[in-house]
């Protein structure tokens, strides 16, 4: 019997609910299947509260995924430790099976650079002969407050990591030249999202005043307090700032606290948990979509996934000209590219989009193609299909 081509994602929980990982997963093998792949994603941890109404075997977008203990996360600690002990025999049983029903060509694995995970999957790669990719979009290195065990862990990956992969996916040029010393045949996949499903989505929600917008993490703590600070020194006052984010209650209590200290608590909002629809709205509504880059290993390196999302949405991107970034937009043609590190600066183009709307919307424009041509997943599947065949 002969078997379609049959790609599985390891090592990654949540899907096909969650932020850029998980959203990067879903669009790569959308992409596949649309060119004859399956897809298989398991989930080897059970990450969802009570409330999130998953199956452990389901179905999204044609994409198969499987929970080894189901989605729904256990209240028991002890319940929780025994599944961690348990998973990795659970999980070669399944792909044993999956090897003997459909056949398994390949499969990425997406662990945030596990050098553990590298070892365990290089094993149950070569037991069941199917070859192993890794999808790499950040860098760890000199981490700032990193324990000890997550630097010895950066210290063996970024050294001997890669031995143990056939292939490996950057989203950087940068990630891909640090790792070209292990030689390992490579595609370069970068930031990638569903410019039709966004274009597609209406304009649900229209606040009275202007607004400019950030969406992350509240761990990008740099990236907010840049942003507040750049926000304060906008000459219209009228003008609000909506930061979508969401962290741990310490990394909250200190946003609220830049908050006012620049005396703002009126005028920048912040929201978190909201529906995909009501995001997608304030994308397409927004007087621009804010993403500072700083000059560090880690910005150089990676590529946000944000960024393909604020292109796509139509509205007008402030950042700054490091790494990819800086590759893919031209200042005043498809972006608004200011100073690295320069709070001043950044307001100032801030200030110059409440002056020039009809230039705004020209380059908002140019951007939009940019995310089109270069990030849309159905551009990036025949390449990456091509690829997986090939090694």
């Amino acid at each position: 019997m002969t078997h379609r081509n049959h790609l599985v994602f390891l090592g990654l929980s949540g899907f096909p609910i969650g932020m850029a990982a998980i959203q990067r997963q879903r669009l790569i093998a959308k992409g596949l299947i649309e060119n004859g792949w399956d897809v298989t994603v398991v989930c080897p941890r059970a990450t969802h509260p009570e409330n999130v109404k998953l199956k452990r075997v389901g179905r999204f977008e044609g994409i198969v995924y499987v929970y080894l203990f189901g989605p729904q996360r256990n209240k028991n600690f002890f319940i929780r430790n025994s599944q961690k002990l348990v998973a990795p025999f659970k999980e070669f049983c399944l792909l044993q099976r999956l090897k003997s029903k459909k056949g398994i060509n390949a499969a990425i694995v997406s662990n945030r650079n596990s050098f553990t995970a590298a070892i365990k999957y290089r094993l149950v790669s070569w037991l069941l002969r199917f070859k192993l990719l890794i999808n790499l979009v950040e860098i760890y290195k000199d981490r700032e407050q990193t324990p000890l065990l997550l630097k010895v862990n950066d210290f063996f990956f970024n050294n001997f990591g890669l031995y143990f992969f056939d292939a490996f996916l950057p989203i950087s040029e940068h990630i891909r030249d640090s790792f070209a010393r292990f030689n390992k045949k490579n595609e370069l996949i970068p930031i990638i999202t569903d410019y039709d499903y966004i274009n597609a989505l209406p304009v649900i929600t229209k606040r009275e005043k202007p607004f400019f917008l950030f969406c992350g993490s509240a761990s990008y703590l740099k990236s907010i307090r840049f942003i507040i600070e750049a926000f304060s020194l906008v000459k219209d006052r009228e003008v609000e700032l909506i930061l979508v984010t969401n962290g741990s209650s310490a990394e909250m209590e200190v946003i609220h606290a830049l908050i006012a200290n620049k005396a703002l608590k009126n005028r920048v909002i912040i929201l978190k948990n909201i529906p995909e629809e009501e995001l997608y709205s304030l994308y397409k509504t927004a007087k621009a979509l804010l993403l500072p880059m700083f000059n560090t290993i880690q910005d150089t390196a990676r590529f946000p996934h944000k960024m393909a999302e604020y292109l796509a949405s139509g509205t007008i991107v402030i950042s700054n000209p490091i790494g990819e970034v800086g590759k893919y937009l031209r200042n005043g043609k498809s972006a608004l590219l200011s100073n690295v590190n320069d709070v001043i600066a950044f307001s100032e183009k801030m200030n110059w989009i409440m002056d020039n709307k009809n230039q705004v919307k020209e380059i908002a424009e140019n951007g939009t193609v940019i995310s089109r041509n270069n990030f849309d997943f159905k551009v990036l599947s025949m390449k990456m299909s091509v690829f997986l065949s090939s090694i």
